[in-house]
């Protein structure tokens, strides 16, 4: 059973990121807290949790190199500049925390 609830937060961690909308982001994140409360606190489960969390800093910090890369070309238009403001708004976040 804990192996499908990890299966879902890695699979719920993966579209979080690519929803710009508040309400589907705000479900996400509800079902990925129900998820994670159903695994418990255990030493393997924290350790599952750092790996998620190198992962997912590491492709936040891939997320913002494209970024810088696209404002320098000139290339952030209407269609990606939602997803733009939305890494920008998660990053001041994750480093307060």
């Amino acid at each position: 059973m804990d192996r499908l609830h990890n299966r879902n937060i890695d699979r719920t961690l993966d579209r979080l990121g690519t929803y710009v909308d508040p309400r589907t982001r705000m479900t996400l994140l509800k079902f990925l807290i129900a998820e994670e409360n159903k695994l418990g606190d255990g030493r393997s489960q924290l350790k599952r949790t750092e790996r998620r969390i190198r992962a997912h800093e590491g492709r936040i910090e891939r997320m913002l190199a494209v970024i810088e890369r696209l404002r320098d070309h000139g290339s952030i238009n209407i269609k990606t500049r939602p997803a733009v403001e939305n890494t920008e708004r998660v990053q001041p976040t994750k480093k307060q925390a």
